[in-house]
């Protein structure tokens, strides 16, 4: 029979963990599959140019506490980083191109993205330290907890946003417009009463409506305050009624990635996106991550609120959305709180 010492070695060597609605599902000893069996994980870049089925050889559910009581004997602290900061100075070409293609009115919204990174190794002591945070960090029935790793690269985060959930009894898809932002020390009412926000919240609303009408009848609820540690963020909740049978590869390519993450038109700020020298290499950043479960329902995130690494690599994103009326220090503001927010929940 295998130990506790002896799984959880293996789990933080090779492993993958999300939260789902009230606790953990951690697998471990990964291998790659073509299309998902049983529970398996699911993990891609930005741009879905690779895209893999991940099948954990074993697998656990915890709850919050009982990962805590496992993780904190094998955690190690993090030596102090020298970070490589992403600067103003190159942001203001970004900034620029943007405007530019507003005015040629090629889209409009987007979401441009930068990083902070440093030269470090993980150990898989370390890897739990960093679990370990970030369990201590999730407060909100909103803060999805993931990540995905191998000994020389992975993921970590705490993402505020659900790309969708597909329960396939009531072949129902329930998804979220997240869009518009402020630091939790201002009121909320500031945040409902801003047109810039209001304005991009409501292109997410109409870009994830126009993509999900082609599989069933969507309904939409309130737009609300969510409020998640450091930031309240507008939200309206929506869900769609299917038509015909789930296709995992036609929603993940349709959906991916709603006006939150790339832009709006979908197609356009994607292919912006791609196309831009300094936009095109944010690897996971904002990718879809998730599972399907051994019943065929999928639980699919994205990831943000993240730190990344491979090898002696380690990277903190952000992104910010922009719209025409956009202001550069309001954005470059908003991108620097959020990095921060993301080394201290990690305490790096």
């Amino acid at each position: 029979m295998t130990t506790t010492k002896e799984w959880l070695t293996s789990f933080l060597d090779s492993g993958a963990i999300i939260r789902r609605d009230n606790d953990y599902l951690i697998g471990w000893q990964l291998k790659p599959i073509a299309k998902p069996s049983g529970i398996c994980f699911f993990q891609s870049d930005f741009f879905l140019q690779n895209k893999q089925w991940w099948h954990p050889e074993n697998f656990k559910i915890c709850s919050k506490s009982e990962l805590i009581t496992l993780l904190t004997p094998f955690a190690d602290p993090i030596s102090p980083l020298d970070w490589k900061l992403y600067s103003k100075h190159t942001f203001f070409p970004v900034y620029d191109d943007i405007k530019m293609a507003f005015k040629a009115s090629k889209f409009e919204k987007i979401v441009p993205a930068i990083y902070h990174e440093s030269s470090t190794q993980l150990s898989r002591h370390h890897r739990a330290k960093l679990l370990l945070s970030a369990l201590h960090y999730v407060s909100d029935i909103h803060d999805y907890l993931y990540g995905i790793w191998s000994t020389n690269q992975g993921i970590l985060g705490v993402s505020p946003e659900q790309l969708f959930t597909y329960d396939i009894h009531s072949q129902s898809l329930q998804t979220m417009a997240v869009a518009g932002t402020l630091k939790s020390t201002y009121p909320p009412s500031q945040l409902l009463q801003s047109a810039k926000d209001n304005h991009e919240h409501a292109l997410v609303v109409q870009g994830i409506q126009e993509v999900l009408q082609d599989f069933g009848h969507v309904h939409f609820g309130h737009r609300q305050v969510m409020t998640i540690n450091s930031f309240h963020h507008l939200y309206t909740p929506m869900s769609c009624h299917y038509f015909n049978p789930f296709e995992f590869d036609k929603i993940i390519h349709a959906l991916h990635p709603t006006p939150a993450l790339g832009g709006y038109p979908q197609k356009n700020s994607f292919q912006w996106l791609r196309n831009h020298k300094e936009q095109n290499k944010r690897s996971l950043f904002g990718a879809p991550f998730g599972i399907c479960d051994e019943n065929n329902n999928y639980h699919m995130i994205v990831c943000i609120r993240n730190i990344q690494w491979q090898k002696n690599n380690l990277s903190v994103w952000a992104g910010c959305g922009m719209v025409p009326e956009s202001q550069f220090e309001s954005e470059w503001d908003e991108l620097s709180a959020k990095i921060a927010s993301v080394k201290s929940m990690f305490n790096v």
